[in-house]
């Protein structure tokens, strides 16, 4: 009896690593682990927590810092500071009103809304065709202090891919890395580069020059929302023959607080003009100028 047990738990040890493998499946390959991530970023814009968060667009000459809110219906934001500067009370007191001014006109909401709306579609029509644009290697992993493993993969541009709009032309000329998180299979961090110039309708509409570059990163912000904190853009081109395109910016954001998912326009305005209190509060403005104002709502 002892003989039966002895060989019966030296094949169980030798079989345990084959039953192990065999529970866990094979591994994804690259193009499956975008596929997944993709399925997770699509599903994900579906959802519906909203946030009050600073946002910075940071330009050559020009750094503009606002403060956004998400509502039920529509994205609206408010200039806080520029160059890290606050604005001076006459310029907050015009974009104020204009504020003030857009949540009673309906047609500008429609309109609004309607720009919103296409922008995420955008969006979301470029992050669904990822895995047929690219074809992906892995380059590697990396430990994440708080996610734990992260994958890296190459990519470079599949060349039976047939891109459906203009704006998805722009994948047949990038290459680069994007890093996902191992377990949850979301998107952490894309670098890419033009290298090669990309036409638009032949060359008649406009080009990008080769050395165009891209950058996102994205992270867990609280409660499971995932947002991206960081869009760098850098690249130079021409529309229509004679007018120059030039993009160089970084966006950032941060400071996330959850609102209510039921937020209206009108209570996300006056979560807005609270954010001058609440930035003196924090000793976060400095002396006050009289800077230009610049746009009041996020399009």
């Amino acid at each position: 009896m002892t003989g039966k047990r002895t060989f019966c738990l030296q094949a169980a040890l030798l079989l345990a690593p084959c039953m192990a493998a065999h529970a866990q499946g094979p591994e994804l390959s690259p193009d499956e682990i975008m596929r997944q991530t993709v399925t997770n970023e699509l599903e994900a814009a579906n959802d519906t927590g909203h946030y009050l968060y600073r946002l910075q667009t940071e330009k050559p000459r020009r750094t503009e810092t606002y403060a956004v809110v998400e509502t039920r219906d529509w994205l609206i934001k408010r200039q806080l500071l520029l160059d890290g500067v606050p604005l001076g009370a006459e310029q907050r007191a015009e974009q104020d009103r204009e504020l003030r001014s857009l949540v009673a006109d309906a047609h500008a909401l429609r309109v609004l809304r309607a720009q919103q709306r296409k922008r995420r579609k955008r969006v979301r029509e470029l992050v669904r065709a990822l895995p047929e644009a690219f074809e992906y290697e892995f380059d590697g992993t990396e430990a994440d202090g708080h996610l734990g493993e992260v994958i890296r993969l190459r990519f470079h541009p599949n060349r039976t891919f047939e891109p459906s709009s203009r704006e998805l032309q722009v994948l047949q000329g990038m290459e680069g890395t994007v890093s996902v998180d191992a377990s949850a299979h979301r998107l952490l961090r894309v670098e890419a580069k033009l290298f090669r110039r990309v036409n638009f309708g032949w060359g008649i509409l406009g080009h990008l020059n080769e050395g165009g570059t891209f950058m996102l990163e994205q992270r867990d912000v609280g409660e499971g929302r995932w947002q991206v904190t960081r869009l760098a853009l850098h690249f130079t081109g021409n529309i229509f023959f004679f007018k120059t395109l030039h993009i160089d910016s970084t966006i950032r954001t941060s400071h996330f607080q959850r609102v209510a998912e039921e937020l209206t326009l009108t209570q996300g305005l006056e979560l807005l003009l609270r954010q001058d209190e609440r930035e003196e509060s924090s000793g976060r403005v400095g002396a006050p100028r009289d800077p230009s104002p610049r746009s009041r709502v996020a399009r």
